[in-house]
C-alpha cells in the first residue's frame, strides 16, 4: 500500500464540464433563389430562417 500512495500524489486528474450554445439567424435567398434557412456545420440544416444548438459535455483527463 505504501508503494501506491507516493504514485497518488503525483497524480494530476482534471476534469472540464463545458456548454456551449449557438443561435443563428439567416437571411436572403441562397444560390438556388430559394429563401436562405439557417444551418450549423454538421446538423441538419432547419426548416426556418433561425436554429438554436445547445452542447453540454464532460471531460475527464487521467
Amino acid at each position: 500500500m505504501t508503494a501506491i500512495l507516493p504514485w497518488l500524489r503525483l497524480t494530476r486528474w482534471i476534469t472540464d464540464v463545458y456548454l456551449l450554445g449557438i443561435l443563428q439567424k439567416a437571411t436572403g435567398h441562397d444560390s438556388t433563389g430559394q429563401v436562405a434557412v439557417a444551418s450549423v456545420n454538421t446538423l441538419t440544416p432547419s426548416n426556418t430562417d433561425k436554429i438554436a444548438v445547445v452542447r453540454i459535455g464532460i471531460r475527464h483527463k487521467f
